[in-house]
């Protein structure tokens, strides 16, 4: 696959870092100018740059919002330096980013049917801004499932969307490659 083209960096504020599950963040930002305008579609990502090192992240916010969030995996042992470097960070540090790149995912088209996610670890956070994008205009589609694979319920970032998803009538199935003595 071939990246399409970045923007050049420009300083991004970061509001916030915070635990998300085990091995994972949550990592808040005052987007770049043009960041809203240029988030057009669940899936985008852009990059970050922290010192040297560089990485590319999906969006976990959902398109429109004001402040740009992401789930990022820390204690990679394959990588990410840029990960581990940004959650250390204090809130109000500057980090470099581009605008959104990407074509993302046409939710337009899926209007009117069904819709089903499939994601993996970290890999959920731009199937959660699909479905956060999805259930702003939920009566505009038909069912909409989730299957999210993850090491073990302490890898769970997306808990606190869960019981809201379900009363929109979304149909979420964990499944665990790696469970515990008490589960």
């Amino acid at each position: 696959m071939q990246l399409p083209e970045f923007s050049e960096y420009a300083a991004a504020e970061l509001l916030a870092v915070r635990p998300a599950a085990a091995d994972q963040a949550f990592v808040e930002l005052r987007p770049v100018d043009g960041f809203v305008a240029g988030y057009a579609r669940a899936g985008q990502f852009c990059k970050m740059r922290i010192g040297g090192a560089e990485g590319i992240f999906a969006m976990f916010s959902a398109p429109g919002d004001d402040v740009a969030r992401f789930l990022v995996r820390t204690n990679n042992p394959e990588g990410g330096e840029a990960a581990d470097a940004l959650v250390r960070l204090p809130g109000g540090t500057e980090v470099e980013m581009t605008l959104p790149a990407g074509g993302g995912f046409d939710l337009e088209r899926a209007r009117g049917k069904d819709l089903l996610f499939f994601a993996t670890g970290t890999g959920v956070a731009p199937i959660r801004a699909a479905i956060e994008a999805v259930l702003r205009e939920r009566d505009a589609y038909g069912a909409i499932s989730l299957d999210h694979g993850l090491r073990s319920p302490e890898h769970l970032a997306i808990g606190d969307d869960l019981a809201r998803w379900e009363a929109h009538g979304v149909d979420v199935r964990m499944v665990y490659s790696r469970l515990g003595d008490d589960v």
